[in-house]
């Protein structure tokens, strides 16, 4: 007589999980098989055949034909220092030119004549502060010899002192008309 093993209650909870397992890669068999039954399904159309051919070099013209604005980088409001009448245009517009190239001249002759004018005035209140001088100087000699009054040496002085603001003033006139004969000329402010 053939003798089996003793089945306990943990052999058949072993048993039935082991089942299990089988049971379920079983199932998961039978689903792939059924699956991959070679059957082909039509996914949709199919790609065309490629041919190769030999690679042939040729030039291809970039082009772009586009409508739009154009803006300046820069841009500037161009404005005179002096006032006076446009006697010359130097530059058109919207031509190129260099930083510092003159574009318009404002009355220059009138700039040259008021810069002479102030140079002359200059001459002649320099020529005015040496008469003073001497003017002051010959009346302190009088008065330390008793020979002019303290009134007349003060006047000499005060001839003296407006005689040098009526030369620094003149001179300041003189440097406002050199600078507008500076300013008759518009530069360009940048290329």
């Amino acid at each position: 007589m053939i003798q089996f093993p003793r089945i306990t209650r943990a052999h058949r909870r072993s048993w039935s999980d082991e089942a299990r397992t089988f049971a379920i890669v079983a199932a998961l068999f039978v689903g792939l098989a059924i699956g991959c039954d070679g059957a082909e399904e039509n996914s949709g159309p199919e790609a065309p055949l490629a041919t190769l051919k030999p690679v042939i070099g040729r030039e291809i013209e970039d082009r772009l034909d586009v409508t739009g604005e154009l803006l300046a980088i820069d841009h500037a409001e161009i404005a005179s220092e002096v006032e006076g009448r446009i006697t010359e245009l130097l530059a058109d517009e919207g031509e190129a030119v260099l930083v510092g190239a003159p574009l318009l001249e404002i009355d220059p002759e009138r700039r040259h004549l008021e810069l002479a004018d102030a140079s002359a005035t200059v001459g002649e209140l320099r020529s005015s502060l040496r008469e003073a001088r001497r003017e002051q100087k010959r009346i302190k000699q009088l008065h330390e010899r008793g020979a002019s009054s303290s009134a007349q040496l003060d006047d000499a002085q005060t001839a003296l002192e407006t005689a040098g603001s009526r030369l620094e003033s003149a001179q300041a006139r003189l440097g406002v008309a050199e600078r507008a004969l500076r300013d008759a000329t518009v530069k360009a402010p940048f290329a």
